[in-house]
């Protein structure tokens, strides 16, 4: 769903899983209990890798607790982190 999406961005970008615990129970509690927007809030999750705020911005936004408020899978690529780095004509072309 979409918030595996954030999470998995969040992985790719920074290289490490948002949720750590050396137990996978301990982890799970945090998936279940935590929002990733509150950890960043309190500064207990850092991006210790530089990335674009169009970067976090979206990360932020798809891994919100309340799905209600993830935006729609047909809504992601009309996020500033792709349109400010996609070519403006992605439309393929069909093979001579």
């Amino acid at each position: 769903d979409i918030w595996c999406i954030g999470v998995l961005t969040y992985e790719l970008l920074q290289g490490r899983v948002p949720f750590e615990g050396e137990q996978r129970k301990v982890v799970m509690e945090k998936i279940v209990n935590v929002s990733l927007a509150d950890l960043v809030d309190k500064n207990k999750i850092d991006y210790s890798v530089e990335i674009p705020n169009e970067a976090k911005e979206f990360i932020e936004c798809l891994v919100q607790k309340d799905p209600a408020l993830r935006p729609k899978c047909a809504d992601l690529l009309k996020f500033p982190l792709f349109t400010n780095y996609l070519p403006k004509n992605t439309k393929s072309k069909k093979a001579h």
